[in-house]
């Protein structure tokens, strides 16, 4: 939810990591600045390409950037567009994995759906799908990804 200055974010995941057949449960908390207004619910999918981010990810959790978007969807009828620029940082290592992704999506049901993605990779790629909701923001955030002690 971003209201004028503040932009909140709360919810939770599973980490799955593929080679080792091990399923991490997460939770997730972010809090930030920028302006606009807007309520949605989203869907985040993040790819992991390098091991070490992954892992930096599951037990730091830190993740930084910057996004532009807007949205206008509720059910499957609507259009969303979002440029964001995101980077996942350890304080352990002093390391840093970057990426950027732009994508936009329209369509008036399931079967009448369109979307354009692109990102970069910097370790991982991140893919945000707008559930429902309505928002014309650009912000700039930090977020924290835990593990659930109650599921793992």
């Amino acid at each position: 939810m971003n209201l004028l200055l503040l932009a909140t974010a709360n919810g939770y995941g599973l980490v799955v990591d593929n080679k080792a057949h091990k399923e991490t449960f997460m939770g997730m908390g972010s809090l930030g600045g920028g302006i606009g207004a807007g309520v949605k619910d989203v869907r985040i999918i993040f790819v992991f390409y390098d091991p070490k981010v992954m892992k930096q990810f599951i037990e730091e959790g830190w993740q930084f950037g910057g996004q532009a978007d807007a949205a206008a969807k509720y059910q499957n009828t609507g259009v969303s567009g979002e440029q964001a620029v995101k980077g996942s940082v350890s304080f352990t290592d002093g390391t840093v994995a970057a990426g950027s992704s732009t994508s936009i999506a329209s369509g008036t049901d399931k079967n009448d759906a369109t979307g354009v993605q692109a990102a970069t990779r910097g370790g991982m790629e991140v893919y945000q799908f707008t559930e429902s909701g309505v928002a014309l923001q650009a912000t700039i955030s930090g977020t924290k990804y835990w593990k659930d002690s109650k599921l793992n």
